[in-house]
C-alpha cells in the first residue's frame, strides 16, 4: 500500500493539465443552465408510405423492450459500492499509524496523519490526493447527477480527474465543487469558509441555488451560510479583491460610487470573469450597474441593448458571454 511516488510532482500535474486542456476543449462550460436556442424549422419531406407508418412505432417499441431488459442491470450497477484503491506516501521519518485502509467505500472516512499523502484512485478519472491532516468521507453518489461523490470535511485535497462535465463532484462545507474536466485544490480553511483554486480545466461550484463558474487560473472562496462568493483571477490586484470582498458581503453599488471609479480603472478585460458573476446575479438596477462596467471590459455585442444582455438566457446574453475571454 506504501509507495515512494512524489504525490506533488510538478512536472506530472503540468502534464495532466496540460492533458485535460487539450481533451476537454470542448466539454466548456455552456453558461448558466439556460434552455438551447430554438432552431429553425426543417423543410417537411413528403408524406412517407404507408408501409412506413409502422417503422418508428416498430423502432420505439424495440428500445422499449431493450431498456426493460437492461434495466435491472444498470439499476444493479448504479447502486453497486463503488471501491476506491488508497495509497500512501509518508515524509521522511514518518510511521505510518495503524487503521489507515488499503480501499474506501461509501460511508468510510479516510484521514491522514502528520508527514501522510494518500493518493485515492477514482476509477477510469483519475484521483485526488489527501493532504496531510485531513480528513475525507466517501458520499453516496446516487444523491447527485454524477458518479462520484467524495466529501472534504477538513484540510485540503488535489483533484485531477479527466472525465466528461459532472460525473465527479467533491463535497465541501461551502457547497459543491462540480468537476468540469480539471485539475483543482479545494481547501477547508476553517469551520466557514473553503477555498478553490483550479489550476487547469473548470469547475462549476455550487450551494444555496447559487451557481459560479471556476476557470483555470482562478478561485472562489465560499461560505457556509451563503455558497460561493465571486470567483476572480489568482493574479487579479489586491485592491480588486477588497472590493469584491465588500460586495459579496452585501454593499451596493452605484456608477458614482467611489468603488465603481476603481473598478472602471482597475478591472482588466480578464477581470470580466468576476464582473459577470456579480451581474448575473444582480437584481434590478444593480445589474444595469454592473453590466456598464462590464461593457467597458468586454463591448455588448450589436445589436444588441442593455436591456437584452442583461436578461439571463436571453440570446443576446449568450452572445455576451461567448465574448469573454474566459468562457
Amino acid at each position: 500500500m506504501t509507495t515512494p511516488h512524489d504525490p506533488y510532482d510538478d512536472a506530472e500535474l503540468e502534464a495532466f493539465a496540460d492533458e485535460v486542456q487539450s481533451e476537454l476543449v470542448s466539454e466548456r462550460w455552456a453558461g448558466w443552465g439556460q434552455e438551447a436556442p430554438v432552431l429553425p424549422a426543417r423543410e417537411q419531406p413528403d408524406p412517407a408510405p404507408a408501409t412506413a407508418f409502422w417503422r418508428p412505432r416498430r423502432v420505439a417499441a424495440a428500445a422499449l423492450l431493450l431498456a426493460l431488459a437492461i434495466w435491472p442491470w444498470f439499476r444493479e450497477r448504479r447502486t453497486l459500492p463503488i471501491e476506491y484503491e488508497v495509497a500512501v506516501h509518508l515524509d521522511e521519518g514518518v510511521a505510518l499509524q495503524q487503521g489507515v485502509p488499503a480501499r474506501l467505500r461509501l460511508g468510510q472516512v479516510l484521514e491522514t496523519q502528520p508527514g501522510m499523502h494518500a493518493r485515492i484512485a477514482v476509477p477510469g478519472m483519475g484521483e485526488v490526493v489527501l493532504e496531510p491532516e485531513s480528513r475525507l468521507r466517501v458520499g453516496d453518489a446516487r444523491a447527485i447527477d454524477g458518479e462520484h461523490l467524495l466529501a472534504l470535511e477538513s484540510g485540503a485535497v488535489t483533484a485531477s480527474i479527466l472525465a466528461p462535465p459532472r460525473r465527479f463532484q467533491l463535497g465541501t462545507p461551502g457547497g459543491v465543487a462540480v468537476d468540469l474536466g480539471c485539475v483543482y485544490r479545494a481547501e477547508v480553511l476553517d469551520e466557514e469558509r473553503t477555498l478553490v483554486r483550479v489550476v487547469a480545466g473548470a469547475v462549476s461550484f455550487e450551494a444555496h441555488g447559487r451557481q459560479v463558474y471556476v476557470p483555470q487560473g482562478a478561485s472562489v472562496l465560499a461560505q457556509v451560510a451563503t455558497g460561493p462568493g465571486t470567483p476572480i483571477l489568482d493574479d487579479a490586484p489586491q485592491r480588486l479583491r477588497q472590493i469584491l470582498a465588500q460586495l459579496d458581503a452585501g454593499q451596493p453599488l452605484g456608477v458614482g460610487d467611489d468603488h465603481f471609479a476603481i473598478l472602471f480603472e482597475l478591472c482588466r478585460p480578464e477581470d470580466s470573469l468576476s464582473i459577470w458573476h456579480l451581474m448575473m446575479h444582480a437584481e434590478g438596477a444593480q445589474r444595469f450597474v454592473y453590466a456598464k462596467l462590464l461593457d467597458r471590459l468586454v463591448p455588448m455585442p450589436e445589436p444588441y441593448e442593455a436591456e437584452a444582455c442583461v436578461e439571463p438566457g436571453s440570446e443576446a446574453n449568450l452572445a455576451w458571454y461567448a465574448l469573454q475571454p474566459w468562457s
